[in-house]
């Protein structure tokens, strides 16, 4: 039994999931890469990344690889924003999107408040992403003043959201007598702690080739793993220099 995981794939993304039965119990896996130039720009690097899962919560819509968000540092009233500290691959419905590190910083959606200015409280504030690479944020209330970090947690964590887009993170914010407005207020506003939280995918590398030259030249790669049993698989381009189109093909085996 074979999956092809990866079609004609020109540019970073991790591919469908598929579902492994119990039954099969397969422990051993392999993948098969093709690689064939698209007359673009000929491959110089190419990693296929065979990942496993024991949750599938973000096969369909989810983050690929975290977005590393942090307060922006470029000075002046940037300080008012957050910003996508490194490029990042995420999915929404299926479909593969990257997006590069957002230097300029991001407004908030709305002039979200966290705190009251007396007492010692804490907010959340969801960050997504759509297939534009637009950012806007949400919040459970405003303004917050949740008494403990896990009640705020578990009110944004309970916020649906349009299924157009993807959550990418949270910001937890701690504000002790003091008032923060977001796109007002300074992320390093006197009395407040920021805790920058990106997400990262469910599913995890258990097997990760970097073509060498000889392979790429040859245009095919063969790899494999033993004992390792996860119900959920997919293949990821995790590195692509160059133009190419791969075609990616995971075997899983029975195993005693």
């Amino acid at each position: 039994m074979a999956f092809k995981l990866l079609v004609n794939s020109t540019a970073i993304g991790a591919s469908r999931a598929v579902h492994l039965s119990p039954v099969i119990g397969a422990k051993d896996h392999s993948i098969t890469c093709h690689i064939k130039p698209n007359g673009v720009a000929a491959p110089t690097a190419v990693t296929l990344n065979l990942q496993g899962s024991m949750e599938n919560t973000d096969a369909v819509t989810g983050v690929v690889t975290g977005a590393g968000l942090k307060i922006n540092s470029s000075g002046g009233s940037s300080t008012k924003w957050v910003m996508i500290g490194t490029t990042f691959t995420y999915l929404i419905n299926n479909t593969n999107y990257t997006v590069a590190t957002n230097t300029a910083g991001q407004a908030f959606s709305a002039a979200h408040v966290i705190g009251n200015g007396s007492d010692d409280v804490f907010g959340c504030i969801n960050i997504y992403i759509n297939a534009a690479g637009t950012i806007s944020t949400d919040v459970p209330a405003s303004p917050q003043v949740y008494t403990s970090a896990a009640l705020a947690y578990a009110a944004g964590a309970a916020l649906t959201y349009d299924p157009s887009l993807c959550k990418i993170g949270y910001l937890m914010m701690e504000a002790n007598a003091a008032t923060f407005t977001a796109n007002t207020s300074a992320l390093t506003l006197a009395g407040t702690t920021v805790q920058y939280v990106s997400l990262g995918s469910s599913f995890r590398d258990i097997l990760v080739h970097q073509a060498t030259a000889a392979e790429i030249a040859a245009g095919h790669f063969y790899d494999s793993i033993r004992g390792i049993y996860m119900p959920y698989m997919r293949l990821f381009l995790s590195v692509l220099t160059g133009s190419a189109i791969i075609n990616g093909r995971y075997a899983p085996e029975d195993s005693p």
